[in-house]
């Protein structure tokens, strides 16, 4: 099954330049992403236990550390975090911990956003300019999908994560409300941050983010390969002037001519038909 992208008519500029955007968490448009509902924080001793049991992970093979360094060094690390821990309480330290937690995947991880249906009515109103734009097909079974690829859950709860967890889940980067069921959405991460590095399976590993914010608005592009983009289906109300422009750029790149289609209404059903360009309704 391909996977699709929706798109506004200027978005032509990704078949151009086999670039596209990797968008941080706050600039999608859930107002519920990666935002999960806190539950009970853990007593101030499990807290303690937690952190002095990471402490010792942390600093095991310090270069340089003689055993009394090393004593005060983690002396200080625990005072830290419990001074810490002592001033975040309540719903105040939730809506800290919450904000944080957005903040490190901001600057961490940008999310490409697909989808496995290319005929959804809202998804051609909402994402592709009321249906002017155009969707991008991709092949799902392309090796660019092999890492990094995950399909949405959806749910009738929201993830919740506990206060000062040390282990937080990883749900919650791909867990929507229903509502949302009916984009169908697949993810796709790259990784954002300077400090990283490649692992063994092709992916890359976040070592520490910046102490600085990262701009939602900021733009991060990506390379595609040619190969992944299968075809494009331009909207009903696109003009001629622009499906001339998608055909002749997607011939350009390798796309076959019939994989350049359109979406029209169906005659007789509430859908999208996906049909030939010679097809086209005017």
């Amino acid at each position: 099954m391909p996977y699709f992208k929706y798109v506004t008519a200027d978005r032509i500029d990704v078949l151009r330049t086999l670039k596209i955007r990797y968008t941080q968490i706050s600039a999608l448009n859930d107002p519920f992403e990666a935002l999960p509902s806190i539950e009970r924080g853990v007593s101030q001793k499990e807290y303690e236990a937690q952190v002095r049991k990471e402490i010792r992970r942390q600093t095991r093979n310090l270069p340089g550390a003689t055993p009394a360094s090393l004593k005060e060094f983690r002396k200080k690390l625990l005072r830290d975090a419990m001074d810490e821990f002592s001033r975040e309480r309540g719903e105040t330290a939730a809506k800290k911990y919450q904000s944080r937690i957005r903040s490190i995947t901001d600057f961490t991880l940008g999310f490409l956003c697909l989808s496995k249906t290319p005929s959804n009515i809202l998804m051609w109103s909402h994402y592709a300019d009321c249906h002017r734009g155009m969707v991008i097909e991709f092949d799902s079974k392309n090796e660019y999908f092999n890492f990094g690829t995950e399909d949405v859950v959806y749910s009738e709860k929201r993830p919740s994560m506990i206060l000062h967890d040390q282990n937080p889940d990883t749900e919650i980067l791909r867990t929507k409300s229903v509502d949302w069921a009916y984009e169908e959405e697949v993810r796709r991460n790259e990784s954002l941050s300077p400090k990283s590095e490649q692992t063994s399976d092709g992916g890359k590993l976040i070592l520490s983010p910046r102490d600085v914010a990262e701009d939602p608005d900021r733009i991060h592009l990506f390379d595609l390969p040619k190969n992944v983009i299968t075809g494009v289906i331009v909207g009903w109300k696109s003009s001629p002037v622009f499906r001339s422009e998608v055909q002749n750029v997607a011939l350009a790149i390798g796309i076959k001519s019939t994989k350049v289609r359109q979406a029209v209404p169906s005659e007789r059903e509430y859908r999208m038909d996906i049909v030939d360009m010679g097809a086209q309704v005017d």
